[in-house]
């Protein structure tokens, strides 16, 4: 019996170390795909409660945080595990619709730590997109930190909101040298928005909105960087700052007049400075453009480092700032009614067609063809009754057709209206009558007589 219970203890040792080691081994609980929401069914229900579950990585890591408003209490630790050549993937069920922090995965934080300390030992990777980090009833210190990092990794840190915090984005470890940090908001900063310590020639700063710094906009210690598109709007002590020796700064657009072309101690170009306000409504943290201004389409073309916006709207206009400028859709004309007058008309003679059609804004050509189709624009070769040459914007429009023999008869036409950029309407059809062309009769009062007694009446 001693011996049976001794075996026993023994195999459940065993079994404990077994399970032990498998659980040390596994990065998180949960696994490769992590789930952090409030409804009581996800792996975590708090920010700081994933990042201290994490361990060394065995393999990719995703975790996907629910579109809903968490409060935060207590910052996350240091993470200085190690990647191990893994990537560890944070977004959102569903990404923000708006600028102002009130949509989204969104953290209220209270405390005065650093929403994400960025230790880590690498190679490996890391992406954080789509979160929204509110200050709350304290201060937090820092929002993104680079630091203390023990072998390089790879970084990308995109489209994300951070409202408030001392120093949004804060790196000073030059042991990471790749990384990403575009299509980001980061507003009411009490101090420095984006804050480099350390150089970073290779690294992609691009395309942030930065709005209302408390300090300075960006502080770049005078390193080896570059800024590329970023909107800096409205920092208390000066937009720029520490950019006269080795800073670069490539087509970015400032409410003051810090940042200009010569400012750059690198190199600079096509900086806008004294710029007006360009958002919808900065009073309530409306940061998206729908009007052009002098930075709807300034910006660098970075479709090599990434394509869409803050909104994760594909990128033509190359808008500076994280909100890409996209004008007003143009919609087709459309037409109301077709007239040609006079109807029925004799050959030889002109009838005239009026269009009245809609298409706010724009002006238009009209064709009246002997075909349903269009051909770049126009009617087909020689299959037209008659079009206008250059855009009007006269409603109705008109042409005229000057009528031949060969129409005699009931004649179909095909009316269409194309604007200014190209859209043409659907074709509208109806019909005109061309008449023969009358010969006239003569009738004298009384006849003709002619001598030899001939009468013709």
């Amino acid at each position: 019996m001693m011996k049976y219970k001794l075996f026993t203890i023994l195999f459940l040792l065993i079994i404990g170390v077994f399970v032990f080691t498998l659980q040390a081994q596994a990065a998180v609980t949960c696994g490769t795909d992590c789930t952090l929401g409030l409804d009581g069914d996800e792996d975590y229900s708090t920010w700081a409660g994933f990042w201290d579950d994490l361990a060394n990585l065995t393999g990719n890591i995703t975790l996907t945080v629910d579109a809903s408003a968490f409060t935060e209490d207590v910052a996350p630790a240091t993470l200085t595990e190690s990647l191990g050549g893994y990537t560890l993937h944070v977004l959102p069920a569903s990404f923000p619709t708006t600028t102002d922090a009130s949509t989204g995965a969104m953290f209220t934080c209270n405390y005065t730590g650093d929403i994400l300390y960025i230790g880590l030992e690498g190679a490996g990777t890391v992406i954080i997109e789509g979160m929204v980090f509110i200050e709350g009833t304290s201060e937090p210190a820092k929002g993104f930190f680079i630091y203390t990092v023990i072998t390089a990794y790879s970084l990308i840190i995109r489209r994300n909101i951070i409202k408030g915090c001392d120093l949004p984005f804060y790196y000073y470890d030059n042991t990471v040298q790749d990384f990403q940090v575009y299509n980001n908001i980061f507003f009411d900063a009490s101090d420095k928005a984006i804050n480099i310590l350390v150089d970073a020639p290779s690294a992609v700063i691009a395309n942030n909105t930065i709005v209302h710094a408390g300090g300075y906009g960006v502080y770049a210690g005078d390193e080896e960087v570059t800024f590329k598109n970023n909107l800096n709007y409205g920092a208390v002590t000066s937009c720029w700052t520490e950019i006269e020796l080795l800073t670069n700064g490539y087509n970015n657009a400032t409410s003051d007049a810090t940042g200009e072309d010569a400012d750059w101690g690198g190199t600079g170009s096509n900086n806008l400075s004294s710029i007006a306000d360009p958002f919808n409504d900065i009073d309530n943290d409306d940061f998206t453009i729908t009007a052009a201004g002098v930075i709807g389409g300034a910006g660098l073309d970075l479709s090599d480092d990434f394509t869409t916006d803050f909104f994760g709207v594909t990128r033509i206009n190359w808008t500076i700032g994280a909100v890409e400028y996209v004008g007003a859709v143009n919609s087709a004309p459309t037409i109301s009614s077709v007239t040609d007058y006079p109807d029925p008309e004799e050959a030889g003679n002109n009838v005239t067609f009026s269009v009245d059609w809609d298409d706010e804004g724009d002006e238009v050509k009209i064709h009246i063809c002997k075909t349903d189709t269009l051909s770049s624009y126009a009617c087909e070769t020689n299959q037209v009754w008659c079009e206008t040459d250059t855009p009007s914007a006269d409603d109705p429009e008109t042409c005229t057709y000057t009528t031949q023999s060969g129409d005699i008869g009931s004649n179909t036409y095909y009316a269409f209206v194309c604007d200014d950029e190209d859209e043409c309407s659907n074709y509208t059809s109806s019909t005109f009558t061309v008449e023969a062309v009358s010969t006239p009769s003569i009738k004298f009062p009384g006849g003709v007589h002619f001598k030899g007694g001939t009468i013709f009446k």
